[in-house]
């Protein structure tokens, strides 16, 4: 037997291969992005966004990830896609035709330019679908969607464009013959009989106090004087001066009479009444108009 031995040298610094940084964070990179991936569609799923959930799911099913985490996300989105509704958009026209040329757009986002008849996949949850077509005005609605409700048929008619309304023409006025205005005439007014009735009444009061107390002064002139009880000749100062009350409210009232009929404008004259006479087979009847 031959034993061989072998010369063994200290390995050099540079001929060890130690993998870069770099190199590591590419190793690393498509892992991190995978769990990334099932992290997000486990987020949308709970936010009830199952469409993002798939797309996620995509990602992450792929091979390369890694056969634990591939399958844990095929699983997952086999069980989103037994979950998820779809619909299946109809348009026809008040007439009955069938309208394929229709974009569709759900909560704002458009789903399709063209109806074919595939299934749409949604989101349960409520939505706002608008059918549009080039001719006619679109047509919206809100529609309620429910996990499992798969190719539920959403069916919309569209309506014509409304006739515009044309106003109906206003009748031309008919010129009318002006008729003559009533002659201005003066009347008096109502505070001037007032006013002068009180003038009258207190002329008439001044002048019964005056002749009374005159014939009371001429008694007591023949009778008592210089010597006439004071309450006596009380009474006779008295009817004097209520004569002379009397006078000046007379004057002030016939003169308030005077001023208000000057300054108050002259009025048109009334209408003159009109009296109409029907005879008919079951007697006569009349009628009579006129302006106070």
């Amino acid at each position: 037997m031959f034993l061989v031995g072998l010369a063994t040298e200290p390995a050099r610094a540079e001929d060890v291969i130690v993998p870069s940084a770099a190199a590591s964070a590419a190793a690393a990179a498509p892992g991190a992005a995978c769990e990334e991936a099932y992290r997000a569609a486990v987020q949308r799923r709970a936010e009830a966004k199952l469409v993002a959930a798939l797309r996620e799911l995509l990602s992450c099913a792929d091979p390369g990830c890694g056969s634990e985490l591939s399958a844990e996300c095929s699983t997952l989105y086999s069980a989103i896609e037994q979950t998820l509704p779809s619909l299946v958009f109809v348009a026809f026209e008040a007439t009955g035709a069938e309208r394929t040329d229709v974009t569709v757009t759900v909560d704002g986002e458009i789903v399709t330019r063209q109806l074919d008849g595939k299934p749409v996949s949604i989101d349960p949850g409520q939505h706002e679908i608008v059918f549009t077509v080039p001719d006619l005005p679109p047509a919206r609605l809100v529609f309620p969607v429910q996990a499992h409700d798969r190719f539920q048929q959403v069916r919309v008619v569209f309506a014509p464009e409304p006739e515009p309304v044309v106003p109906p023409r206003e009748p031309k006025p008919v010129a009318s013959q002006p008729q003559p205005l009533p002659a201005l005439e003066r009347r008096v007014p109502i505070l001037s009989y007032v006013l002068g009735s009180v003038g009258v009444v207190a002329l008439g009061a001044g002048v019964v106090n005056r002749v009374i107390g005159s014939q009371e002064f001429d008694e007591l002139k023949a009778g008592c004087s210089p010597n006439c009880p004071p309450s006596d000749v009380d009474q006779v100062r008295q009817k004097y001066v209520l004569s002379n009350l009397s006078f000046g409210l007379a004057a002030a009232a016939l003169a308030g009479a005077a001023l208000v009929y000057v300054f108050t404008p002259p009025a048109r004259g009334r209408e003159p009444a009109a009296v109409g006479l029907a005879i008919g087979p079951h007697g006569a009847s009349a009628a009579v108009r006129a302006r106070f």
